[in-house]
């Protein structure tokens, strides 16, 4: 679903589904933009807190996901459904990659023929006893996503980069795999 369709589908609409994937790539809201362009703006934001609280988990990928947050009300909200805190971004070109799921995974980190690249990533921090650290900026570097059991009420998984730019096709799968293996209910 696009962003579009996703912010104009009524939140008790999305009790359908069990896990809601929202990658926002490379979106940030920046001065020179001609149209407000947030990452996570306040509809979407109202969708997801909504669908939480009703026990539905989330994956959410992008490139700015925490530090185009910059409001109170903003960093709160990434505090309260995800866990997580933004203290800073690194910049991809000097990166080996990232480091999770037992694997050395390559970003799309320079411009090529194939797909985007992304120049700066979040680090992504937990705030709560209930996340943690999932992957890493190069093999035990700056933390690069946090994944969040929230009181076995609803499961998160943040990437601070954008999922769609890991590189190897095989490894995007299995990425995938292991996010809803993660996110799944266990019944």
């Amino acid at each position: 679903m696009s962003r579009s369709s996703f912010i104009a589908t009524s939140p008790s609409a999305l009790n359908r589904y069990a896990i809601i994937a929202y990658m926002a790539g490379k979106e940030r809201d920046v001065k020179h933009n001609l149209l407000s362009y947030k990452s996570l703006p306040t509809a979407v934001r109202t969708s997801l807190q909504y669908f939480t609280q009703q026990g539905g988990s989330v994956f959410l990928s992008g490139s700015y996901i925490g530090s185009d947050m910059t409001s109170a009300d903003e960093q709160q909200f990434l505090q309260e459904v995800f866990s997580i805190r933004s203290p800073g971004r690194v910049a991809n070109d000097t990166l080996e990659g990232v480091w999770g799921m037992n694997a050395p995974i390559s970003l799309y980190n320079r411009p090529n023929a194939q797909h985007y690249h992304v120049q700066h990533t979040d680090v992504l921090e937990p705030t709560s006893t209930t996340a943690f650290s999932a992957f890493s900026y190069g093999k035990g570097g700056y933390s690069a996503a946090i994944a969040n059991i929230a009181s076995n009420k609803y499961r998160s998984l943040v990437l601070g980069f954008p999922f769609e730019c890991i590189q190897e096709e095989s490894l995007r799968k299995h990425v995938m795999k292991g996010v809803f293996k993660f996110l799944l209910p266990k019944d």
